[in-house]
């Protein structure tokens, strides 16, 4: 026998608040998965201005060597084989967003900007989705 009052399951307040906090996590899930995507589009802008970079200091100062070198979760930009400030960082390496990664290797820009070697790709990849960033051999075009 109850006593007076009491009541099985739950009040109308109660399942509110179980809806709220159901709502919030499925919006951090949902967010958390949109944003990888736009981190891979936003890292792949940054590393065309970067490569842009390298092409203009190698046609302005074109007795020196200019590089970026890529590996994993980061690149650096060498100028005769030391590292030299990249362009809005605050270092010569640029440490791309968590889960983001670039495949490994280096391209050497000639006097005229573009790469030695001729054409040269480099992809970025979250994981789910990839961008594969080339540069033309004979006219240096960054695509």
């Amino acid at each position: 026998m109850k006593a007076r009052g009491q009541r099985d399951g739950a009040t109308l307040v109660e399942a509110i608040a179980v809806l709220a906090v159901v709502a919030v996590a499925s919006l951090i899930v949902v967010n958390r998965n949109a944003y990888s995507r736009a981190d891979l589009a936003a890292e792949a802008v940054i590393l065309r201005t970067h490569l842009r970079y390298v092409q203009a200091m190698a046609m302005a100062n074109n007795v020196a060597t200019w590089q970026l070198a890529f590996q994993g979760d980061r690149y650096t930009l060498l100028k005769d084989n030391v590292g030299a400030p990249l362009p809005d960082e605050q270092s010569d390496t640029h440490t791309l967003t968590p889960g983001v990664t670039v495949s490994s290797g280096m391209v050497r820009m000639n006097e005229w900007g573009t790469p030695n070697g001729g054409d040269f790709s480099v992809t970025l990849s979250d994981g789910k989705s990839s961008e594969t960033i080339t540069m033309q051999g004979e006219t240096g075009f960054v695509q």
